[in-house]
């Protein structure tokens, strides 16, 4: 069961944080925005050649299991325009950690 825990830091927020995301301090929306981000960076980093910082990557793939605590609580009221962008986060995590496997083969 997903509990509500505080309200957002993110600047005039008022939603409320899941316990599930606890630890950012951000409501849904934000967490999904704010870890979008930190995806598309790494991703950026990759293609470019410069790699991708190892504790920003272990704290993506940390997220993998909290986006599916969220997805399979059935007490948490996902909208489908919410559902679907944390589906893309998480297909986004997958693919990135995908490309990365793939590389250090090829570079092994």
């Amino acid at each position: 069961m997903t509990t509500l825990v505080r309200t957002c830091q993110s600047q005039d927020c008022q939603g409320e944080v899941l316990k599930a995301i606890g630890e950012t301090n951000l409501c849904l929306k934000h967490y999904v925005t704010v870890t979008t981000q930190k995806l598309g960076s790494a991703r950026d980093s990759f293609r470019c050649g410069v790699g991708v910082d190892p504790e920003e990557f272990d704290w993506l793939l940390a997220q993998v299991d909290i986006v599916v605590e969220m997805i399979g609580d059935e007490t948490l009221d996902l909208g489908d325009e919410q559902r679907t962008k944390i589906l893309d986060l998480l297909l986004g995590i997958a693919n990135l950690n995908e490309y990365i496997r793939r590389s250090s083969v090829v570079t092994r």
